[in-house]
């Protein structure tokens, strides 16, 4: 399995959003009204799921966001975490 974790130093994702935050079209942020489709973070995880991956995401509001990619360097599906 490989992984990879980027972080965001802005404001983070509020709880409430935060379980939907890798859907299509989902823009939790209300003043980014007019920047991008809300597609970006979906098509990520459709991508990383087609090997049989992952993206998880935590967020605190005052520190920002961790997304962790996750890929399987094996067959399909196996994505078993240390």
């Amino acid at each position: 399995m490989a992984m990879s974790r980027w972080l965001t130093l802005a404001r983070g994702i509020s709880p409430e959003h935060l379980p939907r935050v890798l859907e299509r079209f989902c823009k939790a942020d209300s003043a980014r009204v007019g920047a991008g489709s809300g597609l970006g973070l979906a098509i990520a995880l459709e991508n990383a799921r087609l090997p049989g991956g992952n993206i998880r995401v935590t967020s605190d509001v005052q520190r920002g966001s961790a997304f962790r990619l996750v890929l399987p360097l094996g067959p399909a599906g196996d994505v078993s975490e240390p």
